[in-house]
């Protein structure tokens, strides 16, 4: 329980002096600071913790009234306050008192809902002055959930309202925050991209001028990130998927895995590409689209394996929700005995543990983009010419999707000239 007291220390009559502020409160917090208001010394009745006149004067009345007003809302902050109490943090809480915005503004969350709704309805891009794509959405939403539960869990815990706003999203609530998703059990990533969510949201406002906080772009403010565990299919194993017989139902949906696979293809791409393929004069055949996260164009050679379900849907492709084909390409994975154990360690609540599992539960939709770069990269494509088909900018980010373990690295550098470049001295 925080107790506040005003106080001033000066015994000059007649000349106006500093009114401090003293904040105890039950973490072993004894702070005083100055309140940025005066006051004649003789007129300050510390033990009644008011003004010594039965009579006030405007300016009187108004002091009066602010330090009523100063003392709830030093309360209130204790209260929301996510670390330590300390000088330099009742400082700020004072400063923000004095510098506070209208009861009208909008707040953090309610900016976080009005950011989503301009999203879904279009009317807020992108960089590249696009649409969000509906996994961005599908994060935001989900950033929004953590928020809304954070704050609900911490309230019962700690009983006392605790509110996220613009101008407490700092260190303390930084480590709070992922100490909280933690403790719910999220892996690395997951804590990262929250984070990077929530530090987009405080960058966005800060440029539609909604708040001053810049603790979000300390260098102690940093997202969480750990290299995932994935997985690629081999030609051997594409080759078991394509050719098993299957039901209508599962047939579909393995047919569109495959196109991912041959053309590296986000599943946003996949969805909403209308084939137009290009012959040349040498008779090659090319796909022409312009992809939805990018907008970059890019061109993609139709293989044969892809010309095959081309020609199963008169030149169309087989269209199945990513749902769908993420529950059916795994069953599909299991009926063909793609059943190596897989071992990897994961980390989550603070602890790195082993995990297992067989090889076709870690296949989806997006490892069919994986599969793509990777079965190039070793077929020896050049790795400028795979990012051309995938849409990669960076090589950086290209090589996350390249898949292979040390013994394929090993065997793949096996079959280069330097290696079997026999010199007899």
């Amino acid at each position: 329980m925080a107790t506040i007291r005003f106080l001033q220390y000066s015994k000059i009559k007649g000349k106006l002096a500093p009114l401090y502020l003293r904040l105890s409160a039950g973490r072993g917090a004894d702070i005083i600071v100055k309140t940025g208001e005066t006051i004649y010394p003789e007129l300050w009745n510390y033990k009644k913790q008011t003004i010594n006149l039965r009579i006030l004067s405007k300016k009187e009345q108004e002091l009066k009234d602010t330090l009523i007003e100063l003392s709830k809302y030093v309360d209130k902050e204790v209260n929301n306050s996510f670390g330590e109490l300390s000088k330099e943090w009742l400082t700020e809480v004072i400063y923000r008192f004095h510098n506070k915005k209208s009861s009208d503004a909008e707040s953090f969350m309610q900016y976080i809902e009005r950011f989503i709704k301009e999203a879904e309805a279009g009317t807020r891009k992108n960089e590249n002055l696009m649409n969000l794509s509906e996994g961005t959405l599908t994060n935001l939403r989900a950033f929004k959930n953590q928020i809304i539960n954070y704050q609900v869990e911490r309230t019962k815990e700690r009983k006392r309202p605790i509110k996220v706003d613009f101008e407490n999203v700092n260190i303390d609530f930084y480590n709070d925050f992922v100490s909280y998703l933690s403790d719910q059990g999220y892996a690395q990533n997951t804590i990262g991209k929250h984070v990077k969510t929530l530090k987009m949201f405080m960058s966005k406002s800060l440029e539609e001028k909604l708040h001053t906080n810049r603790d979000f772009q300390f260098r102690s403010f940093k997202g969480i990130s750990k290299k995932s565990f994935n997985i690629y299919l081999t030609e051997a194993e594409l080759d078991k998927i394509y050719n098993k017989e299957l039901s209508p139902e599962l047939d579909r949906s393995r047919d569109a895995f495959l196109v991912l696979c041959e053309t590296g293809l986000r599943v946003s791409d996949y969805k909403k590409i209308n084939v137009s393929i290009h012959i040349g004069e040498d008779g090659i055949k090319l796909i022409h689209l312009s992809q939805e996260k990018t907008d970059g164009e890019v061109v993609i050679p139709v293989s044969a394996r892809l010309q095959k379900i081309l020609d199963k849907y008169n030149g169309t492709l087989p269209k199945v929700h990513d749902v769908y084909i993420n529950r059916d390409i795994k069953k599909v994975a299991e009926m063909c005995g793609i059943n190596e154990v897989l071992r990897w360690n994961e980390k989550k609540l603070g602890k790195s543990y082993e995990k297992t599992c067989k090889k076709w539960e870690k296949i989806s939709c997006h490892t069919g983009r994986r599969t793509f770069c990777t079965n190039a990269f070793l077929a020896g494509i050049p790795t400028v010419s795979i990012m051309q088909i995938s849409g990669h900018s960076t090589e950086t980010n290209f090589l996350k999707y390249i898949k292979i373990s040390k013994e394929e690295n090993a065997r793949k550098l096996a079959e280069h000239q330097f290696f079997n470049n026999l010199k007899v001295v």
